[in-house]
């Protein structure tokens, strides 16, 4: 059916819904059709009560559901399953649309159907405050350009942001065919997982035979809150963005293999990518400038070091290889045994 199914992903955020469902009531819509649907996610707090009697009281086609599972990949599905029409739009709980969203992007999709995967350009909230260090890091946080122009970035990029993303549903069909079963990376409530759910999805519509597509008419404001635009957890971040690469090379490759017909040596390529992590990991290893740097993040733990973050990436990407080689094992056997 045609419209837009505006997913809400929420775990404990009853400090942000309501603002960000304020702007759903502002969407210019003309003709086109859509529904709310908010996804409890485990929320411990009073989100899904504060969320109803909001809701009750707009003109808005609304629907709460519970995941309890927590995770965000696990909200997400619960969400694709449940949507009514053929666009899905991931509108996190902490970004506000701007009124032309729906407009605009419904113009953009039925104009190319080739088109797997939306994504549009985030700015920061006005009155938000940032560090000096985050104008380096924005991208992170979503926030700015996706690419230097609007148009194909499936090969320049390879991914779009998740937030204000909106999922062409014959694609995500078109997913399921080609062998998704589940996310392998992802966030999870109260711990330092993995992020890169977007990336993963992106890589998947690809290997259907979509293509990535950025818009920056398409304009989102990320309400992101103090606690976030915060040192601390740009580190985070970078462990979560670290040990989700790991993840997500593999699956590419697994992907283009297949719809290349090619052969695929598993033990090679884990082998393979492990020595080229060890080796960025000790480059320079015996020089003055890597101490130095060690000490700087390690000892100082200098915010706003962005060697800091390189240094980062890959300790944890290394140590995903070793900790986490059963789940890529795992991963590995549940793609290549859905050979479609």
């Amino acid at each position: 059916m045609n419209g837009f199914s505006i997913i809400i992903c929420c775990y404990n955020s009853s400090n942000r819904i309501i603002e960000t469902l304020k702007y759903l009531t502002k969407l210019e819509t003309g003709d086109i059709l859509f529904e709310v649907l908010v996804i409890d996610n485990g929320s411990t707090d009073d989100t899904r009560n504060l969320a109803a009697a909001y809701l009750r009281n707009t003109n808005l086609d609304y629907s709460i559901i519970t995941e309890p599972s927590t995770g965000k990949t696990n909200a997400l599905l619960k969400g694709f399953n449940a949507s009514r029409y053929d666009k899905m739009l991931v509108c996190d709980d902490d970004v506000l649309l701007c009124s032309d969203y729906l407009l605009l992007a419904d113009e953009i999709l039925n104009a190319d159907c080739s088109i797997g995967l939306l994504g549009g350009r985030g700015l920061l909230k006005q009155e938000i405050q940032t560090p000096e260090w985050f104008k380096a890091c924005a991208n992170a946080f979503a926030v700015g350009d996706q690419s230097p122009a609007s148009g194909d970035i499936t090969l320049q990029k390879g991914y779009v942001w998740g937030a204000g993303s909106v999922i062409n549903k014959t694609a995500w069909t078109d997913v399921k065919k080609k062998g998704f079963r589940k996310f392998f990376t992802g966030l999870t409530a109260n711990s330092k997982s993995m992020a890169g759910e977007d990336s993963e999805l992106s890589i998947w519509i690809v290997a259907a035979g979509y293509k990535l597509f950025y818009d920056a008419r398409l304009i989102y404001i990320h309400n992101l809150s103090n606690q976030r635009i915060s040192w601390k957890h740009m580190i985070e971040m970078q462990i979560g963005f670290a040990r989700s690469h790991v993840y997500l090379i593999l699956l590419k490759e697994l992907l283009d293999n297949r719809r290349n017909n090619l052969v695929f040596d598993y033990e090679r390529y884990i082998f393979a990518n492990f020595k080229k992590m060890i080796r960025l990991l000790l480059s320079d290893f015996f020089t003055i400038r890597y101490f130095k740097s060690l000490w700087i993040a390690l000892i100082e733990k200098r915010e706003g070091y962005i060697t800091t973050l390189v240094l980062c990436h890959r300790f944890y990407a290394v140590k995903e290889y070793v900790k986490g080689r059963r789940n890529l094992r795992t991963m590995y056997e549940s793609i290549n045994n859905n050979v479609i």
